[in-house]
């Protein structure tokens, strides 16, 4: 799997998970008094000032969220003696 998956605050990435699934399922709820120029201006400004993730709306953290899901699969596929086929 490419990428580092940080999986050393299981917490944090649980919340930040909840945050997008109540907040980012429909993105237009959460800009909803903006414009397209302003939404546009703001992604800019983000890039523009470094795009870190501790300053995004929303953080998504796929190689977490990856790990996370191989990990369950597999800890089901032990409970439940099956294979998912699921790769690590």
């Amino acid at each position: 799997m490419p990428g580092h998956a940080n999986l050393s605050d299981l917490n944090a990435l649980f919340e930040a998970y909840t945050n997008i699934f109540m907040r980012a399922r429909y993105s237009y709820e959460k800009y909803k008094d903006l414009t397209n120029d302003e939404i546009k201006e703001r992604g800019e400004r983000w890039i523009a000032n470094g795009g870190k993730i501790e300053d995004a709306d929303f953080a998504y953290y796929p190689s977490e969220l990856t790990c996370l899901i191989a990990g369950l699969s597999h800890f089901i596929e032990d409970r439940l003696s099956i294979k998912s086929g699921v790769q690590i």
